[in-house]
């Protein structure tokens, strides 16, 4: 299939997309900014960050909230759309809780869908270019 995407990218794109959710999960979200291009942008519900820069904030301040998250993720699925672009989606279930706090418990949060384009950099290695997370049912928070 000449549209069919190459076992590496593939590979990459999936390691790109648990590194995100890992990075942040396990308390180093500030470094979420290399994984996006110069100009990259993450929308969510709570910001739209339009560069590298604006998530770098945004990841500072993530970084010294008081509650732990896991981000389970599910369902990636990836189009070529050139052979420096690839179109995805990934469904992902959000568990929050604060360790010793009121809400110790781990619960559900977040039902969502993220967006991605994931852009080939001047190294070959894939980063994203875009990252939409769309929710799918109101949240619990």
């Amino acid at each position: 299939m000449a549209d069919s995407i190459d076992t590496v990218s593939h590979t990459a794109i999936t390691a790109l997309v648990n590194e995100f959710s890992y990075l942040i999960d396990h308390g180093q979200a500030r470094s979420i900014p290399n994984l996006f291009t110069e100009n990259g942008t993450f929308e969510s519900p709570q910001a739209v960050l339009e560069s590298r820069e604006a998530i770098a904030a945004a990841m500072v301040e993530r970084a010294q909230v008081e509650y732990e998250t896991r981000h389970v993720i599910t369902n990636l699925r990836i189009r070529i759309a050139s052979s420096d672009e690839i179109h995805g989606t990934a469904m992902l279930m959000l568990y929050r809780w604060t360790p010793g706090g009121q809400n110790s418990t781990c619960q559900p949060v977040a039902l969502a869908e993220y967006h991605d384009v994931y852009q080939r950099n001047a190294d070959g290695d894939w980063q994203f270019a875009s990252r939409k997370a769309l929710p799918l049912l109101p949240t619990s928070e």
